[in-house]
């Protein structure tokens, strides 16, 4: 698996069984959205695809900007496809957050999510280890917070 691939699997930080379920709200809560990042964190490292989409826009916009690697960008339809060939691959999965920090906008429909990501991995046996720090931009949607846009870096 290529670093490429494993900078889209986290880019939801993988993004398990998710049985949190978010009640229809009309402003966006800092609390609401550390439980939208805990139900991708359980269901990225469950290796749960459908876990992770439910919790994302289908407009989403996923980019990854990673040093000495060209800036790629992904869509709903082919972040789908990215997780469901990269987690058949993994063995083993998991990751921290750390370094969180929330910006709920004024009019409390979107806010800026930002964090460091430590993730651990095993690929055909071989250990690996990423760290790399990710913005989400979350959106109100139906009275639900939903993953708008991801930047990777």
């Amino acid at each position: 698996m290529t670093v490429r691939a494993l900078s889209f699997l986290c880019a939801l930080g993988l993004l398990g069984l998710s049985t949190t379920s978010f009640g229809a709200s009309t402003v966006l809560t800092e609390r609401a959205i550390y439980r939208l990042a805990d139900d991708i964190e359980r269901a990225s490292e469950a290796k749960d695809v459908q876990g992770i989409l439910r919790h994302l826009s289908k407009s989403v916009v996923i980019e990854v900007r990673k040093r000495r690697e060209p800036p790629e960008t992904l869509d709903y339809g082919s972040y789908h496809a990215r997780m469901t060939q990269t987690f058949p691959l993994l063995s083993y999965y998991s990751y921290d957050r750390s370094k969180e920090a929330v910006k709920i906008d004024d009019d409390g429909q979107s806010a800026v999510y930002r964090f460091q990501l430590e993730e651990r991995y095993i690929v055909n046996g071989n250990y690996g280890k990423e760290k790399h720090t990710q913005e989400w931009r979350v959106v109100l949607t139906d009275g639900v917070p939903q993953v708008e846009k991801i930047l990777v870096n």
